[in-house]
């Protein structure tokens, strides 16, 4: 079944700290437009549902930019930024589940974890809740 047809949320709209599941104390943050797990870091970032393609926007709450995949390149392992919304499909993404722990952020259109697997800790995100 699509992704699309499954009405299934994992994450409910909010705002939420974002860590990395095989460095906990590392956060996502943005930096210049990059985005990068840091040590010790506190960056908030609102997640935003549209039910239109299923998937998720998030957004850093002090820059005001989305998670945008560079240029738009549908490449495996092509950069993630933070970039101006213009509501384009490199802007979205799906959120999965795994066994009721950590969570997998999926680009809508490409894997860019390349051959990375997206059951390794490094592709684990957990999303907790402010």
């Amino acid at each position: 079944m699509p992704f699309s047809q499954m009405g299934f949320r994992p994450l409910h709209d909010g705002v939420y700290l974002i860590s990395n599941d095989k460095h906990r104390d590392h956060t996502l943050a943005s930096i210049d437009n990059s985005i990068k797990a840091m040590e010790s870091g506190y960056s908030l970032w609102r997640v935003t549902f549209h039910p239109s393609d299923s998937a998720y926007e998030i957004t850093h709450m002090n820059s005001g930019l989305v998670i945008d995949l560079y240029g738009g390149d549908a490449s495996p392992g092509t950069n993630i930024i933070t970039f101006a919304a213009h509501d384009g499909p490199n802007q979205r993404w799906r959120i999965q589940q795994l066994d009721q722990g950590p969570l997998v952020v999926c680009s809508y259109i490409i894997n860019v974890i390349g051959d990375e697997k997206s059951t390794s800790p490094r592709a684990r995100w957990y999303f907790k809740k402010t």
